[in-house]
């Protein structure tokens, strides 16, 4: 049976008090970050002298006495920053990431890590008490470890990382598609059905366009200028979640009609620096999609099949072949010698499907 880590992310409406004690934990484990981040970089780069996780803890203690709010935090949240803070290091030397970034206060989306304590499956966080979860999936509260406290705009969430087993796998239906994604269709597959962006998407795009003008017009830092930024954050957030349905709903729907999935393995990142096209590609989120589809392709053991990202897909004829070179980006319509007359990402689809 295939164990997975499955991330699950519920909203939960603490108190006031609650409310205040979120915001100190966030602003101790902010401090917290900065200062361990500016002490590591300096004695890194005057001494040579990497500070681990056993001293960083040391000198957290003496901290604590010194700056005495600390102790009104969530002191299992500090030590998982500082962990945090160690494995970024780590990761940076061995080049799997950018170096470390201090932390802004000004960042509307905070969160700290710590561990919950579970009784009866009665959830309660350190410093915070019982916790009101708005359970929308069933949730096994014997496996979890750490808990993860966010705040996106003015909404509260509770995550958790839990090893879960597959049981409700979807039956095999033995067929097979071929997935060309797009700007003008969000998906088309090789059975010639396409899937449009939902129109509110686009909506909500130009309603933000519109009011950050407004807000380049404003004084930095006025109280009209904190509001309309709290609108265009709230916008922003509404955006993510709608994308981030359709795409859960359509990825979703893909792997339980279809056992063989074949994808193109796209350069989004060499697509996002062409000034032109990086909005559209950036809109529809064509990274985040491919993910999906990958853990929910192991999930219920289907086989997802990845192009070559060189394949000329959209240029060359699904029924015979022939490789046609001055195709250009405006023309939507593949016309080709043999006769072959069809929709250019139907016939990128279908050739996906046959060369991966």
């Amino acid at each position: 049976m295939i164990k997975l880590n499955k991330g699950y992310k519920y909203r939960f409406y603490p108190t006031e008090e609650q409310k205040q004690q979120i915001q100190l934990n966030f602003n101790a484990n902010r401090y917290i970050w900065n200062q361990f981040l500016a002490i590591k970089s300096f004695n890194y780069k005057e001494f040579a002298r990497k500070i681990g996780f056993s001293e960083m803890c040391l000198i957290l203690t003496m901290a604590k006495k010194s700056e005495e709010w600390l102790c009104e935090s969530d002191s299992t949240s500090l030590q998982q920053t500082l962990r945090q803070l160690d494995d970024s290091y780590k990761r940076f030397f061995k080049g799997l990431v950018k170096y470390p970034n201090f932390k802004s206060k000004r960042n509307l989306k905070e969160s700290y890590t710590t561990k919950p304590n579970i009784k009866d499956k009665v959830i309660k966080i350190p410093k915070l008490g019982e916790v009101k979860i708005e359970l929308s999936r069933e949730l096994d509260v014997d496996k979890i470890g750490l808990c993860t406290i966010s705040k996106d705009s003015d909404r509260y969430y509770i995550s958790f990382n839990v090893e879960v087993s597959c049981k409700n796998k979807f039956i095999k239906t033995g067929e097979k598609i071929g997935i060309d994604v797009g700007i003008k269709s969000f998906a088309t597959i090789s059975t010639g059905e396409q899937f449009q962006i939902p129109k509110k998407l686009w909506k909500i795009e130009n309603r933000i366009s519109f009011l950050q003008r407004k807000l380049s017009k404003r004084i930095k830092g006025s109280s009209n200028y904190e509001k309309l930024k709290k609108v265009i954050n709230k916008l922003n957030f509404q955006l993510a979640n709608i994308r981030k349905d359709f795409q859960h709903k359509l990825s979703t729907d893909l792997v339980k009609r279809f056992d063989v999935i074949a994808i193109e393995d796209l350069n989004v990142k060499g697509m996002m620096k062409n000034r032109k096209l990086a909005r559209a590609i950036g809109r529809v989120s064509f990274y985040s999609f491919f993910n999906m589809l990958k853990y929910k392709c192991i999930e219920h053991e289907k086989e997802l099949k990845i192009l070559n990202r060189w394949f000329p897909s959209s240029k060359t004829c699904s029924c015979c072949g022939n490789y046609k070179a001055d195709l250009k980006l405006s023309d939507r319509v593949y016309k080709c010698e043999c006769g072959l007359e069809l929709d250019r990402d139907l016939n990128a689809s279908r050739n996906i499907l046959a060369n991966a």
